[in-house]
């Protein structure tokens, strides 16, 4: 990891977390054992739930506190509830014991260096992401900030359909209707236009 703390936050900034969201068939959840959600994609309510990817979720909560505990260590304000960041130690407390990953890793003669530079053999996280974008699965999601807080205009995050998907139709005639407001409401000053997306 670099020495340099304007890199090292671009770097976990850049981060994409959007695939965090899916779509998934009520029946395809049932087949999987799943809970149906409760929450329900807008383009297709009666047939598909939102589901949450553990992934995504882990890395959003990693995001999270590291800007935390960044933002403690240079003096500016936290930006998330104290709510928020229990809710992210806990989540990936549970995630550690239930994995239990049993991976030995070599001590060396620096401090806070176990397993540095240990090779692993990890699963295709550029798949999941494949996996997640699958016309089947795809809930036109796009994560505007993992550090702002609650989007209060949530359609807004679902506004993402490409033009071959089959929610692009509905989706365009939701926003043709009620149109686009700002996703962490009124006075959100970075809200972009639409056509410079």
């Amino acid at each position: 990891m670099s020495n340099n703390d304007t890199l090292q936050d671009e770097m976990w900034d850049r981060i994409d977390t959007s695939p965090l969201v899916v779509a998934l068939d009520d029946d395809w959840a049932t087949e999987h054992q799943l809970p149906l959600s409760v929450f329900r994609f807008p383009w297709d309510p009666e047939a598909k739930g939102i589901y949450f990817l553990k992934a995504f979720h882990g890395l959003h909560c990693l995001k999270v506190l590291r800007k935390a505990f960044i933002d403690y260590e240079r003096g500016n304000q936290i930006g998330s509830s104290a709510g928020h960041v229990n809710h992210c130690l806990d989540a990936l407390r549970q995630d550690m014991m239930c994995n239990a990953d049993d991976t030995p890793m070599p001590m060396n003669h620096f401090p806070n260096k176990i397993g540095h530079e240990q090779v692993r053999m990890c699963r295709n996280f550029d798949q999941l992401i494949q996996w997640t974008k699958e016309p089947e699965r795809h809930a036109c999601y796009h994560r505007w900030s993992d550090y702002k807080g609650r989007v209060k205009n949530r359609m807004e995050m679902f506004a993402f359909c490409e033009e071959g998907s089959e929610y692009y139709g509905k989706m365009q005639q939701y926003f043709d209707k009620f149109g686009h407001k700002p996703p962490f409401g009124e006075d959100d000053k970075d809200f972009p236009t639409w056509d410079s997306r």
